[in-house]
């Protein structure tokens, strides 16, 4: 099987577009090093900009390198677009708008379409922790000194609505043996109220 398929008429000319598809990691449109070269993906001229392969436009089909080429092209303007893999959307800006001048193309010279599932990529969200002790305040002051141990098996709960008891879709976090605690994965920008369910004595 020829991974190179090119079907519709040669236009005749020197010029070419060339250039790579590949698996846009990040969303953001740019073939960066992290980013992986994927093979299989249709690029084709769109002559008459109408955002549909027709039968007689010319194509590509990327090779296992992820490079493609559209050989043989007169001078003139083209719109280049890609067929994103099933599942996953172009993270281009479409069509890139081609010119060939003297057998040359006037642009940068190599094209990279990029997908990826679901669409571009939002930035990731900033997850934080809250994390503390469960101890024995014997002077009562409202601190942790030296002598005073910590409590462990004390089920310390965010109250997510501040009604003062443990709900079930509440995060609890049971105290340690050395009565330390810890809530994470959290999202920043918010407020938290933390409770303890008291034990007897």
């Amino acid at each position: 099987m020829n991974d190179d398929i090119r079907e519709g008429s040669q236009l005749g000319g020197a010029g070419n577009i060339v250039g790579v598809t590949f698996n846009d990691l990040d969303g953001d449109g740019v073939f960066d090093s992290e980013d992986q070269l994927i093979s299989g993906v249709t690029v084709y001229l769109d002559q008459n900009n109408n955002g549909i392969q027709d039968p007689n436009e010319l194509f590509s089909v990327s090779r296992p390198d992820g490079v493609y080429d559209l050989l043989g092209l007169v001078d003139g303007e083209y719109f280049v677009r890609q067929i994103p893999p099933i599942g996953t959307v172009s993270t281009r800006q479409e069509p890139v708008v081609v010119n060939i001048v003297g057998g040359t193309m006037v642009r940068e010279e190599r094209i990279a379409f990029g997908s990826t599932i679901g669409g571009p990529i939002p930035p990731p969200v900033g997850l934080g922790s809250i994390s503390g002790v469960k101890y024995n305040d014997f002077n009562r002051n409202g601190f942790r000194d030296p002598a005073e141990p910590g409590l462990p098996g004390f089920t310390i709960y965010l109250d997510q609505n501040n009604n003062g008891q443990l709900d079930p879709d509440e995060l609890i976090s049971v105290s340690a043996d050395d009565g330390s605690f810890s809530f994470t994965g959290l999202p920043l920008n918010a407020s938290y109220t933390i409770r303890e369910i008291q034990q007897p004595g």
